[in-house]
């Protein structure tokens, strides 16, 4: 059986929390080597938590519609 579809977004979030934290690391690696992509790439977990916050309110409203 397939899963509902608020779990089936709640799969997509915990996937983009272990992005998140990738990108964290990768971050701090990129300070301690003193390297800067400019503002639209050294802040990608931030990117990364938008999106996340989207599809927590996507999940309510998909389980309230369940």
């Amino acid at each position: 059986m397939e899963k509902a579809l608020g779990e089936q977004i709640h799969d997509v979030i915990e996937t983009l929390l272990l992005a998140k934290f990738q990108a964290e690391r990768a971050e701090q690696t990129m300070r301690e080597k003193r390297l800067s992509f400019g503002l639209d790439f050294n802040y990608l977990d931030d990117d990364i938590m938008q999106i996340i916050n989207k599809l927590r309110y996507m999940q309510h409203l998909a389980e309230r519609h369940e």
